[in-house]
Parts: structure tokens; C-alpha cells; sequence
């Protein structure tokens, strides 16, 4: 028989249909698939998820919220007991004599005295509540406060007396720079030689001195308020700490 090179099936149909048959099973893979992930366990799987998983970070919120407002009120009890301390005796008086030191700066020191002692009184008292106590040490707080405030203010007061003067002696000076390149009359050099030596004068041995005693007079008032405040103020920062702590939990 002669050899022949044509197929018992035609090529081109035999092409199509593997093509199609390929096609077939590529859209029921891609089929099985789809409808694997969309059954309904799947979907109720998800949910379940979710919902163990916001129930996890709920626990957490709700044990980290519970340790805070415990950690709070103990805190907040730490507090009113400290307020409701009395400071020592000499820590005030000391306060009170570095501020009858200097009787014309105008301090109430009598309200300093009278807060103190009814301080004292309250703390003497127990049928008096911290709530109580820790007004009245308000009261002394503010008073003291009062003090070293205007000491402020008069130090302020000093500075800007010997800036402004020695703003002044630089004129002066420079006037008189000015009078001897420009030789004018012997007199008019000696009078103003003799102004800016009385200016100087009054800068270094008055106005500076006048300052330095009124900063550091407001820095001894300042000490005596701190240590007043020392065990509240501590108390506070370890609250600005915690309260610091559940901000950045609740922002992590």
C-alpha cells in the first residue's frame, strides 16, 4: 500500500476540540475553586474570626482598662493623703523670715501665717476629711505661691532698672567718644566724663547688686515653696505618667 501522509482524523478538528477540551476544564477548575471559597461555611468561618478576634482585643481593653482605673484610684488616694500632710513647721517659717527680710516688698505674709496654722488645725483633727485638709493645704499653697510671685515680679523689676541704665551708659560713652575725636571744649569732655562715671558707678555698685540680691531672695522664697509642694508634685508626675501609659495603649 502507498505510503500516504494523510491522518485517519482531520488535524484541524483535532485541534479544536483539545482546544476546547482544555477551555472545559480550565473554566471548571477555575469553577471548583470559586465556588470553594464562596460556600457558605467559608463565610461563616470569616465572621467567626472577626468576631474571636474583637472579643480578644475587648478582653484586653477591658483588663488593661480595669489595671488603670485600680492603678487611678490608688494614685488619686496617694494624692489626697499627701495633700493632706503638714509641712514642717520650720520649712514655713524659714519662708515666712526670708520674707519679713524684706519688709518693703509688700508681701502677705500674714495670710502665709494664718494658712499655715489652720493647716495645723485641720491636721490635728481627725473628724476632718482629707478632702478637707487638702483645701486648706491648697490655701497654704497659694498664699506662698503669692509671695514668691511678687518677689518675681521685683526681680523682673530690678533687671529691666539695670538694662535700661546700662543702655543709657552706652549713650553716655559713645556721647563721649564722640566729644574727643571731635575735640570739643575741655569742660563739655569733663562733664560728661563725670556722668558716665556716675551712670557706671550706679550700674556696678547699686543697680547689679540690687538685682543679684533680688534673684536670689526669690530663689530662697522658691526653695521653701518646693519643698512644700515636693511630695504632691512627685505624686502628680507618677499620675501624668500613668495617664502618658494609657494613651499610647490606646493609640498602639
Amino acid at each position: 500500500m502507498p505510503a500516504t501522509e494523510q491522518t485517519w482524523r482531520s488535524l484541524k478538528t483535532l485541534h479544536v476540540v483539545f482546544g476546547a477540551s482544555a477551555l472545559a476544564v480550565l473554566l471548571t477548575t477555575v469553577w471548583m475553586f470559586a465556588a470553594d471559597h464562596n460556600r457558605e461555611a467559608k463565610g461563616l468561618q470569616k465572621q467567626f474570626n472577626a468576631v474571636e478576634t474583637r472579643t480578644l482585643e475587648w478582653r484586653k481593653t477591658e483588663q488593661l482598662t480595669a489595671k488603670f482605673e485600680e492603678e487611678k484610684k490608688l494614685l488619686d488616694d496617694k494624692l489626697k493623703t499627701e495633700r493632706a500632710k503638714l509641712p514642717p513647721r520650720e520649712v514655713v517659717d524659714n519662708f515666712v523670715k526670708i520674707a519679713e527680710s524684706k519688709p518693703d516688698n509688700g508681701y502677705n505674709v500674714a495670710a502665709v501665717k494664718k494658712a499655715y496654722e489652720d493647716f495645723a488645725a485641720a491636721v490635728a483633727d481627725a473628724a476632718r476629711s482629707l478632702d478637707e485638709k487638702g483645701k486648706l493645704h491648697d490655701k497654704l499653697i497659694d498664699a506662698m505661691q503669692q509671695v514668691v510671685d511678687r518677689a518675681a515680679y521685683l526681680e523682673k523689676e530690678a533687671q529691666s532698672k539695670l538694662k535700661f541704665t546700662k543702655a543709657n551708659l552706652d549713650v553716655d560713652m559713645s556721647v563721649l567718644a564722640i566729644e574727643i575725636d571731635e575735640n570739643k571744649p575741655p569742660k563739655k569732655i569733663e562733664a560728661t566724663q563725670e556722668k558716665v562715671n556716675e551712670v557706671r558707678t550706679k550700674v556696678d555698685n547699686d543697680l547689679t547688686v540690687a538685682f543679684q540680691d533680688a534673684k536670689t531672695h526669690r530663689t530662697e522664697l522658691l526653695t521653701g515653696l518646693t519643698a512644700v509642694k515636693s511630695g504632691e508634685d512627685e505624686v502628680r508626675k507618677e499620675i501624668d505618667k500613668q495617664a502618658g501609659d494609657v494613651r499610647r495603649t490606646e493609640t498602639a
